[in-house]
């Protein structure tokens, strides 16, 4: 049986300019969809009343997200156009300067914030970024903005807060000298296979996956 595709497009940015970001962000998409531009200069999309980009046509679905040097795509195809399902991602670097205490304690549920503070001071670090692009990446699933963390639901299991038609998926990116970003995607739970992911940079960082705690 045919499987919706899933595809993962990373790479290190030359800087931090948001032009050329842009610039890169649209080259991995145009790639990801040329099938579907054949003839055509440049790919075309559409933006919801939120600012979520989407294709028109319904074809596929896509997410973008950028973090300091990191741009991050998901594209994930639809094999009967016009009842495509959505996917969201997420790319945070991980910044040990961050007080997360505060904001774990305001946005994240308390299974959550359980989760988090049962590990030693790094893995509370670690655990953090982990819940936060996975709910930052749930928000662009659904075209809403970081106000509406709130909505996000508990990404662990607990039998009180329901179970949630979704897949999740993780990675820590590393560089060399420790520093590292948190990769997040999300799709429904009926899409098929696992991702494929794909650099466009010539520089690229370890890539891990990452399991949580459900």
């Amino acid at each position: 049986m045919e499987e919706n595709i899933i595809k993962i497009g990373l790479s290190l940015l030359p800087s931090r300019n948001k032009t050329e970001s842009q610039i890169v962000t649209r080259s991995i998409l145009q790639s990801f969809d040329s099938d579907n531009i054949a003839g055509k200069t440049d790919v075309k999309y559409d933006l919801e009343p939120g600012g979520r980009p989407f294709f028109p046509d319904n074809h596929a679905d896509f997410s973008i997200s950028h973090s300091r040097n990191m741009a991050a795509i998901a594209y994930l195809s639809a094999l009967n156009p016009g009842s495509i399902h959505k996917i969201g991602c997420d790319i945070q670097y991980a910044d040990p300067r961050k007080n997360f205490t505060g904001i774990s304690r305001e946005f994240f549920h308390y299974v959550e914030n359980d989760y988090i503070f049962s590990g030693i001071a790094n893995d509370r670090y670690f655990r953090f970024y982990i819940l936060w692009t996975l709910k930052e990446a749930w928000l662009k699933k659904h075209g809403l903005s970081v106000f509406d963390m709130k909505q996000a639901p508990a990404f662990i299991n607990d039998d009180s807060l329901g179970n949630h038609d979704f897949k999740t998926f993780v990675w820590r990116l590393e560089s060399d000298n420790g520093e590292y970003y948190m990769l997040a995607v999300i799709t429904e739970s009926q899409t098929g296979s696992d991702p494929c992911i794909e650099w466009f940079s010539q520089e690229r960082l370890s890539i891990t996956p990452v399991k949580i705690f459900r």
